[in-house]
């Protein structure tokens, strides 16, 4: 192992070249599964391409190498304008593990909310519907995310969104034995109660981690906080969802019912699909982000629309 460590150093190292064909240039981010760093593709003109390394300690567990190989997998199936692209999986030499994915120039949403303020609703939806465009084409493809948070969420040079990370991603219909039962995985500050508690997971996982992640942008705070993981895990499943517009008075009554809404502790009282939520919101926002959503709405009933009359 100590050797292996060793050669995954050497590999994060700048100027370092794999497969003959990528040439690290600097770290971009780390996480407990893996880190990421910008490199230059010298088949492709040097264009720059992200690669993301698991690391040696969590490769040599079966099931994660497995998930990886998923995650690789999954996302060369997601062709989206707002999702990064996944290209190859590659192996070097000595053993180490990576992906070469898209590389996106700008910043994450979690480095465009660390002042703890809300942000200005308008700014809000702008970021927030790219994702729900996103995540409605990878649902109807059968693709859960299972980690929707603010690090996840990358923002070029132009403003564009596109979501990110898809490694804890499954698909509806594979009894996939990558999870053990009982297992959870994700980030806590957005995980759903079922997801702590480790049982099935849906769309409407994916919905309420969204809706957590809705509220801390419009209030700048997140709705439970707590650094022990027991404490916030039980604050998701137990404890009332707070309102959005007491913390943040401004807040039209509209943007207060989704985060609930999102956020209800049984799956079966969120919003059931992306298309649902689209829909309730395509008649409260304006310009481009109120076209934008309205294409993956999905039709109202008749007791939905009743609904949206009185919200």
């Amino acid at each position: 192992m100590d050797k292996l460590r060793h050669s995954f150093t050497s590999a994060l190292a700048s100027g370092s070249v794999l497969s003959d064909r990528y040439e690290v240039v600097r770290p971009l981010g780390e996480g407990g599964m893996g880190v990421v760093v910008l490199a230059r593709d010298r088949l492709n003109d040097n264009q720059d391409i992200a690669l993301k390394f698991l690391r040696p300690e969590v490769a040599k567990k079966e099931s994660t190498l497995r998930r990886f190989k998923r995650e690789v997998e999954i996302c060369r199936s997601l062709t989206h304008p707002n999702i990064v692209r996944i290209h190859e999986l590659e192996e070097t030499d000595t053993g180490i593990h990576f992906m070469t994915m898209e590389y996106v120039p700008g910043k994450s949403l979690a480095a465009a909310t660390r002042e703890g303020d809300p942000l200005p609703l308008e700014t809000v939806f702008d970021y927030i519907v790219p994702i729900c465009c996103a995540l409605d084409y990878a649902h109807r493809k059968g693709v859960v995310h299972r980690d929707i948070k603010p690090d996840n969420i990358l923002i070029d040079e132009n403003g564009v969104t596109k979501l990110a990370d898809f490694g804890l991603a499954r698909l509806f219909d594979i009894d996939s034995q990558l999870t053990a039962t009982g297992e959870a995985i994700g980030t806590p500050y957005y995980m759903a109660p079922e997801q702590l508690r480790g049982a099935a997971v849906d769309a409407r996982t994916d919905i309420y981690s969204l809706g957590v992640m809705l509220f801390e942008l419009l209030t700048g705070e997140r709705p439970f906080d707590d650094d022990v993981y027991l404490k916030l895990a039980t604050r998701h499943i137990t404890n009332a969802f707070p309102s959005a517009r007491e913390r943040n008075p401004e807040l039209p009554a509209w943007a207060d019912r989704v985060t609930r809404e999102c956020c209800e502790k049984e799956a079966r009282d969120r919003f059931q699909s992306i298309g649902e939520l689209a829909a309730y919101l395509a008649t409260r926002l304006s310009g481009d982000s109120a076209q934008k959503i309205s294409e993956i709405a999905d039709k109202p009933t008749f007791f939905g629309k009743l609904l949206n009359r009185f919200f």
